[in-house]
């Protein structure tokens, strides 16, 4: 139940957070990684703040640890996945332009769900460790 409640606060949260990037005029490019990188984040921080309030069955939990390494890494994932979305929808969007307006949603909404899933499970980290 965590994990689903995780998965649906970041996911709104998220998309939130794009549609307030697509308010702003910045360049398309900066306003993905951007999206990227804070639903990285948004995701991140609601499955940790998840994980305190609801800890695993006979497990106390008192902090939660973050390595610098697994963040570089996961951080450059989730970049690189940001502007793989941001320039293959500019590939497809081809006649409907209208469907760019929903870009940094969209991504922010994908960066959140690595963020909680990575969080969550860390299997976003595994293969490449």
């Amino acid at each position: 139940m965590r994990h689903v409640t995780s998965i649906i606060v970041a996911v709104l949260a998220g998309g939130l957070r794009g549609v307030g990037l697509d308010r702003l005029r910045w360049n398309p490019v900066i306003a993905s990684s951007i999206a990227a990188m804070t639903g990285w984040l948004i995701g991140s921080l609601v499955a940790a703040a998840a994980w305190l309030m609801w800890p695993p069955r006979a497990v106390d939990v008192l902090a939660v640890s973050v390595g610098l390494f697994e963040v570089a890494i996961a951080a450059g994932l989730t970049m690189v996945l940001g502007l793989l979305i941001h320039f293959g929808m500019d590939a497809f969007a081809g006649d409907t332009p209208r469907l760019l307006a929903y870009r940094p949603a969209l991504i922010s909404v994908v960066g959140a769900l690595v963020g909680v899933l990575g969080f969550a499970f860390g299997e976003a980290l595994k293969p490449v460790l």
